[in-house]
């Protein structure tokens, strides 16, 4: 893409250059749970409904999120991703093991869930998302590592984040 230069101090600022500046502002998209979603007893991955991005077509984002949640020891949690076909992204999840008090960081692909054992805990994920030639949506998943009648719960609060690149 193209940038508009922008005049020197003292310079005139026309419409034509103002407009130029205006289209080439790419939006933030965020969403934002405001309800808690548990799951109990499974091991397969589910959408939360709330943490879905539309992507577009041959586009290049910069993924941020932080995933608010609480689980028993025994049943962990575990996230993942629903996406287009063609859509390729690799990622760093983050969490703060349980009885620990430092981040601890694991470099990933789109196929890799994110898995976590504290309570309540909260997991960071940063990236770059790729899409192909097919246009849809992003949705976070998320379950339980082990089965366990408890329920894990990804919690009011989290939010995931794209920022489009080119």
């Amino acid at each position: 893409m193209a940038f508009t230069v922008i005049p020197p101090a003292g310079g005139v600022l026309t419409a034509a250059t103002l407009s130029g500046l205006v289209t080439e502002v790419r939006p933030l998209t965020a969403r934002r749970t405001s309800t808690s979603s548990p799951v109990s007893n499974s091991t397969t991955l589910v959408n939360d409904s709330a943490l879905v991005l539309p992507v577009e077509a041959n586009a290049v984002y910069e993924l941020r999120g932080n995933f608010l949640y609480s689980t028993a020891a025994a049943a962990n949690i575990k996230f993942g991703w629903t996406f287009p076909t063609g859509l390729t992204m690799s990622y760093l999840g983050s969490t703060i093991p349980a009885g620990q008090t430092t981040w601890q960081s694991f470099a990933l692909i789109q196929t890799d869930p994110l898995a976590a054992d504290d309570s309540p805990g909260i997991a960071r994920v940063e990236g770059l998302v790729m899409v192909g030639l097919t246009p849809g949506n992003l949705q976070v998943q998320f379950a339980q590592n082990t089965a366990n009648v408890s329920n894990t719960t990804l919690n009011a609060g989290s939010y995931v984040c794209l920022n489009r690149l080119d």
